[in-house]
């Protein structure tokens, strides 16, 4: 399962980053994709949701790829999700049961 806020957050750090290697500040952005400065700096923070079509508009703002501005998959999973990191001694039932831990701890945040 993809851990939301650390998929927005790692969004935001790749526009940012491709952001400033191409010389724009947050307000040229958001002018050539007519979004507020205040939105750049939302989204490039992981705190504004994105539509599709405006990831888009921002590459093509910033001349890349979309897939440039998307994180690997593994990046945006809990850890949790990775067999690598749970013993290899567990079951698959004390899988489930520590995952179902974690899932309900991370409900509560």
């Amino acid at each position: 399962m993809v851990n939301l806020k650390r998929l927005y957050t790692i969004i935001g750090q790749l526009i940012r980053k491709t952001r400033e290697e191409r010389g724009l500040t947050q307000a040229e952005l958001a002018a050539a994709v007519s979004l507020t400065r205040a939105s750049i700096t939302n989204i490039e923070s992981g705190k504004q949701k994105l539509l599709l079509h405006t990831l888009y508009d921002i590459a093509i703002a910033l001349s890349v790829e979309p897939s440039a501005l998307l994180p690997k998959l593994a990046d945006t999973r809990g850890p949790w999700e990775s067999e690598s990191t749970l013993s290899s001694n567990l079951s698959e039932s004390e899988r489930e049961w520590l995952h179902s831990i974690v899932s309900a701890s991370k409900r509560d945040d």
